[in-house]
């Protein structure tokens, strides 16, 4: 599965693409409404910046939020525990155990 395909699963285009689209709305009332008063023309390239920002942003918290969907107890495949932690069990164990009793996994 290639990465576009994986983000499109995960609904993170979606996201995007609905953040886009809110982004041109107020784009074009605030041209209206900044334009209407009188404003300076930084204030709409503020504007522009600011929602450009927040595009970023917004697809990275949709990613996050779509890969800590095994934290928040959805179904999940937990094949990756005894690859990723190197067949260390007892931190598969302790990272279950963490998810299952919302504690931390490690504490000092």
């Amino acid at each position: 599965m290639s990465f576009f395909e994986e983000l499109g699963r995960r609904n993170v285009i979606r996201i995007g693409i609905a953040y886009a689209i809110v982004a041109w709305l107020v784009m074009r009332v605030a041209d209206i409404v900044l334009e209407t008063i009188g404003a300076a023309a930084w204030v709409m390239q503020t504007l522009m910046l600011l929602l450009a920002a927040g595009f970023v942003i917004t697809v990275i918290f949709a990613r996050a939020y779509e890969f800590m969907a095994f934290w928040r107890g959805s179904a999940c495949d937990l094949s990756w525990v005894s690859l990723e932690t190197g067949g260390n069990e007892a931190f598969g164990r302790d990272l279950l155990r963490a998810r299952d009793n919302q504690k931390p996994a490690f504490e000092f």
